[in-house]
């Protein structure tokens, strides 16, 4: 292809990436929800350990809703550079930035929305293209400096984190103050159950699933995510809910 065609090809892609991640936000912002109204229902009826059960997990979906909306912002910022990429006389100056946004935000949901890294993948080859085609030295080439370290990209991501945080605390009701979600040291601990289905536990089964449960928290050090767990073992999420407190009535596990 030539080089505007890489161009309008890599703007088409960016443009099916923004709306596969707009998508899975309105998916976790309903997730939230659920979540929230479940938390404050088990305040009143003062059931403490439900209550935490579904804070934790509000902050967990929450976590996930601003790398989204910061990978959203990064990209559109890309977006509007490409498309003025023609009145530009450093063309390459601009496309290595760009390039740098996109290999960076290709890992950044590699673990949360699988189907959109071969689009970036894609975005990333066209974009090699064009540098090539400009005359530019090749990312393999010795001397080369990771895109992912340039600090104009690094100044980007920044800002779009920056800007995610503040509307994530303006689109998001606050959670009660006396419940204290657990901060979880890794960001990338995605709830990847918010496109997931699960099926109806047998009666049976919940032994089963108590068990699964039990080794499921011990395989993550004590740290749960109940919809990350529930797509994991491909239930309901209420279902690795009641398992947790059966865990917890039994001693087997603490709730903090």
């Amino acid at each position: 292809m030539s080089f505007k065609e890489n161009i309008s090809t890599a703007i088409y892609n960016l443009k099916a990436t923004l709306g596969k991640i707009r998508q899975n936000s309105t998916g976790l912002k309903r997730r939230d929800s659920q979540f929230f109204n479940k938390c404050i229902d088990a305040q009143l009826n003062n059931s403490y350990d439900r209550a935490i059960l579904y804070a934790n997990e509000c902050a967990e979906i929450r976590k996930l809703a601003k790398l989204l909306l910061s990978s959203e912002l990064a990209l559109e910022k890309a977006i509007i550079r490409l498309q003025t990429i023609s009145e530009l006389s450093d063309v390459v100056g601009t496309i290595i930035p760009i390039l740098g946004i996109v290999q960076e935000t290709k890992g950044r949901l590699k673990g949360v929305i699988p189907s959109v890294t071969g689009r970036l993948d894609e975005v990333s080859g066209m974009l090699n293209s064009s540098i090539m085609e400009m005359g530019s030295v090749h990312a393999s080439a010795p001397g080369y400096t990771s895109t992912s370290l340039n600090p104009e990209v690094k100044t980007i991501l920044e800002e779009a984190n920056t800007v995610a945080e503040e509307e994530i605390r303006e689109k998001f009701p606050e959670l009660p103050q006396e419940l204290h979600a657990i901060e979880v040291e890794d960001e990338a601990r995605i709830p990847v159950a918010l496109t997931a289905t699960g099926v109806e536990i047998p009666l049976q089964d919940r032994a089963l699933l108590k068990r699964q449960v039990y080794s499921y928290i011990k395989d993550q050090d004590g740290k749960l995510s109940v919809v990350q767990c529930a797509s994991y073992l491909g239930v309901f999420p209420t279902d690795i809910e009641k398992a947790i407190l059966r865990l917890k009535n039994e001693g087997k596990i603490i709730l903090e």
